[in-house]
């Protein structure tokens, strides 16, 4: 490979990584309120009122099964305490897709080991391999412990709770990373 390829492909590499820590970026909040298991409000310094869509996982919709319950549960993981929120991108809805942090806590990550969510694989792809491995590990370990929504028998997913009629849910089309 020649210098200027190099040089070339440095650049190229280096415009990259910037570009990607400009969307991963990272800001100090308080909750406002609990919208379901998944999205809440965040009011932060820097870019004022954020609606976050937690990343990673798929909580029960409120008027589903265990829905309030999951609701309740990220209120606990969040009220009254400083959040670090990770904003990963932005959906088709406007909400900030983030990790959210309460001290050193992934709030997603709590959210599936307790039972309150599943680790939503349509968008694994969007995940490291790490968060990858533990969301669905942790997903595993809460189904086997029959914790939280685990202990129902056999739990609604929200993707076929939200199914539109004839439609195939979003959910089960697993991508490939």
């Amino acid at each position: 490979m020649s210098v200027k390829s190099a040089l070339l492909t440095l650049s190229w590499l280096i415009l990259l990584l910037s570009h990607l820590a400009v969307d991963a970026r990272e800001v100090p909040g308080r909750l406002l309120r609990v919208i379901d298991g998944d999205t809440l409000e965040i009011q932060t310094a820097q870019e004022g009122y954020l609606r976050v869509r937690l990343a990673g996982i798929d909580a029960p919709e409120k008027s589903q099964a265990f829905g309030r319950v999951a609701g309740a549960k990220l209120r606990v993981l969040t009220m009254d305490k400083p959040l670090r929120v990770q904003v990963l991108k932005t959906d088709r809805y406007g909400r900030s897709i983030s990790h959210v942090y309460a001290g050193q806590e992934d709030v997603g990550l709590t959210m599936v080991k307790d039972g309150y969510a599943w680790h939503f694989k349509r968008f694994e792809c969007d995940q490291t391999r790490a968060d990858r491995a533990r969301y669905a590990d942790a997903e595993q370990a809460a189904r086997r412990s029959r914790r939280g929504l685990w202990e129902q028998p056999d739990p609604t997913p929200p993707w076929k709770f939200r199914k539109p009629r004839g439609r195939t849910p979003t959910q089960e089309v697993k991508p490939r990373c």
